[in-house]
């Protein structure tokens, strides 16, 4: 049977049964459009979570008290544990040395109200006591002006470097760098702004001030305050860390 005798068979074969041919036709497009509707879901789904932990650089590690999403009034198996001060910090920070390429603290106040002049945002600033490696731990870049530096920590300056939502609130006609604004009730100087970033998980990246970390805790206070600490290729003993046992080996807090 030739293959033109086929086609004019199943031609014939639609014409006869319409609504059959219809609800056959119909159900093969709509099955296709449905699974190519799923893969374009589940690729902008992993596009969204690559670029949500885009704020982490590569090869990142970070521990903290708090698992995210949880604060001081959280879980009490979390309130339990014991805190991660600055001199526990300091003190990880000689344990490792230079095995790791980058490391930085980080405390957190999220409803910090910045000011300049008669200009001022919402209530809602994450505020980060931290130090100078917190640009290449966190994958931010300068847009302007300079970054924290030791001398910053060291001596508990009182400058800070600002998100874009801040520069475009309080700054619109540009030029921050240099200005003084408030921070709770506290002057900073602004040395840098942070390129633009954008949002991840529901966060906005942009809506961040970083101060020296001694100065967070000289003017907000350490009490009741737990570090998060971030740090970038691993020694090879963290990597392997599988244990409690292996964490005391090395006199870690990182399991407790």
């Amino acid at each position: 049977m030739k293959t033109w005798e086929l086609v004019k068979m199943a031609w014939k074969a639609l014409g006869v049964n319409k609504l059959r041919s219809i609800l056959t036709t119909s159900g093969i497009t709509i099955g296709i459009f449905s699974i190519i509707s799923v893969m374009t879901a589940i690729a902008a789904l992993q596009t969204s979570i690559e670029s949500g932990l885009s704020f982490l650089g590569a090869n990142t590690f970070q521990f903290s008290k708090y698992p995210n999403g949880i604060n001081v009034w959280g879980d009490e198996k979390y309130r339990n544990r014991r805190s991660i001060d600055y001199q526990t910090y300091l003190k990880f920070v000689r344990m490792i040395g230079d095995q790791v390429e980058v490391i930085c603290p980080k405390v957190w106040d999220d409803s910090t109200q910045g000011v300049f002049e008669n200009r001022k945002t919402n209530p809602n600033i994450e505020l980060c006591g931290t130090t100078h490696d917190f640009l290449a731990a966190n994958n931010f870049k300068i847009s302007e002006g300079r970054n924290l530096s030791g001398e910053d920590v060291e001596f508990s300056r009182s400058v800070c470097v600002v998100g874009q939502q801040l520069v475009q609130r309080l700054f619109p006609q540009g030029h921050a760098v240099g200005e003084t604004i408030k921070l709770n009730e506290k002057n900073y100087e602004v040395i840098g702004t942070l390129a633009e970033k954008g949002s991840s998980f529901g966060g906005n990246d942009d809506n961040l001030v970083v101060i020296p970390i001694t100065k967070f805790f000289e003017n907000y206070g350490s009490r009741e305050r737990s570090l998060n600490t971030v740090s970038a290729s691993l020694p090879a003993w963290a990597r392997s860390c599988n244990s409690r046992r292996d964490c005391r080996t090395h006199q870690s807090f990182l399991c407790n």
